[in-house]
């Protein structure tokens, strides 16, 4: 991180004493500065500009007007905002989020931005469909699918990507990003059909830790279709948390 992330870094902390959450602020740098952000949704990095900011940076350059673009793991919606602005009114966005209180956050600040291009699936995507547990904790940023209920977890709807095209609900993606926990390989698997007929741009965030072995899972499944796998993280593809997919032949 540079000099001046580091320093916006330090007054998000300082500054988490003195805002009230719930109060809207603006994003303070970035590719979506000045978007209006609701204080204390997620962590101060959203708000200052500074999340994900090299991956956030990469899509700004593989993003385009006119472009579909799916956020898959949408969250409370910083990747929606962004996607948002650079698809245009000739663009769609699609957000798909199972969790109620992010939906809640994530509707909102679509309507503080007064944006138009997106539509929100409050659903979670795999490779089936049907019913399924959702677990929550403290941060709402590493809630997860599980086949077991626990004390932490609630039911959500489950689909995939291929049920959702098939049926008319959603069009062909440009660009793709999915960071969703863990459940990465198996929300691919359910749009094998569609990565094939639109072979769209990846954003991929695999989750070893919640869920072991899902990296190389993806990566096999995507080098198999005919995409070339490249880190964004400055880390060896073995260990890349963070992956850019292109279609190459």
């Amino acid at each position: 991180m540079n000099l001046k992330l580091f320093i916006m870094s330090k007054i998000g902390s300082i500054l988490d004493y003195l805002i009230p959450s719930n109060k809207i602020t603006e994003i303070r740098m970035g590719p979506i500065k000045g978007y209006k952000w609701i204080y204390g949704s997620s962590i101060n990095a959203c708000w200052l500009g500074i999340y994900e900011y090299s991956k956030a940076k990469k899509i700004a350059e593989f993003v385009h007007n006119g472009d579909v673009f799916f956020d898959i793991g949408a969250h409370v919606g910083y990747y929606t905002l962004l996607a948002s602005k650079l698809v245009g009114k000739e663009g769609k966005v699609y957000a798909f989020e199972p969790f109620p209180r992010n939906i809640k956050l994530l509707k909102k600040h679509i309507f503080i931005n007064n944006i138009s291009n997106t539509k929100i699936f409050e659903l979670a995507l795999s490779n089936k469909i049907g019913q399924s547990f959702f677990t929550s904790n403290e941060c709402n940023s590493m809630n997860h699918l599980t086949d077991i209920a626990g004390p932490n977890s609630i039911e959500v709807y489950v689909s995939s990507l291929d049920y959702l095209f098939d049926r008319g609900k959603i069009n062909k993606p440009s660009v793709i990003k999915i960071d969703v926990e863990g459940g990465e390989y198996e929300v691919l698997l359910g749009g094998k059909k569609l990565l094939i007929k639109s072979h769209p741009i990846i954003f991929l965030a695999t989750h070893e830790r919640m869920n072991p072995g899902v990296h190389n899972k993806c990566l096999n499944f995507l080098i198999q279709l005919g995409y070339e796998v490249i880190p964004i993280d400055g880390k060896a593809i073995e260990v890349s948390s963070e992956l850019l997919c292109r279609y190459t032949k």
